[in-house]
């Protein structure tokens, strides 16, 4: 009988010093809830954040449309405004202006005769006066 008191006194002395559940097993059973928990709510996440940036999306595509149709507007008004014929009407009506006659139409051409470079000469001396001082 001693054999069987000291195997039954051994078997006691072991469960005392070893815990029912081990530490490493309580860590990964945490471990596996953590991951049952969070990926339900990481994929609740995702969707809120496609959800509110595809309303983001949706709210520039309209300002974008917006503008695109002030901006026509705003071209069309412009061409309104620039076209001969008002800026004519304006001249007449607003400040009396009238097309010029012959005698006033002075045509100003640029003369360039390989004979005739004193113009230019002129132009030379002035450039060196300025050379001068720097400019």
């Amino acid at each position: 009988m001693r054999v069987k008191e000291k195997i039954i006194n051994n078997n006691k002395d072991f469960r005392k010093n070893t815990p029912i559940v081990r530490l490493r097993d309580i860590i990964a059973g945490i471990f596996i809830v953590f991951i049952f928990i969070s990926w339900p709510l990481f994929m609740v996440f995702k969707q809120a954040l496609i959800t509110n940036l595809s309303l983001k999306e949706s709210y520039l595509n309209d300002s974008i449309s917006v503008l695109n149709k002030k901006y026509a507007e705003l071209k069309i008004y412009n061409e309104k405004l620039v076209s001969n014929s008002r800026i004519e009407t304006i001249a007449k009506n607003s400040l009396q202006l009238d097309y010029p006659s012959p005698d006033q139409i002075v045509i100003i051409k640029e003369y360039q005769n390989k004979k005739n470079k004193g113009d230019l000469n002129i132009f030379a001396t002035v450039k060196k006066q300025f050379s001068r001082f720097g400019g």
